[in-house]
């Protein structure tokens, strides 16, 4: 049984995960998540492991409800 990931303690960071796993592009979800619009900025979040694994985990519940 996999273990799930809790919900970030970052509220920025989830709702930038949330948005991304909704199909967002780095830049309109980071912007969306209440950061300034950056595209830099969004890819260095988006490169992090616990980003990248959030997101993940995001789509694939996404696809398990479908």
């Amino acid at each position: 049984m996999e273990m799930r990931m809790a919900q970030l303690d970052n509220v920025r960071h989830e709702m930038f995960c949330r948005y991304m796993s909704q199909g967002m592009s780095q830049a309109e979800a980071y912007g969306n998540a209440g950061f300034e619009r950056s595209s830099a900025n969004a890819s260095v979040l988006n490169a992090k492991p616990f980003i990248k694994a959030r997101i993940d985990e995001l789509v694939k519940e996404k696809m398990e409800r479908e």
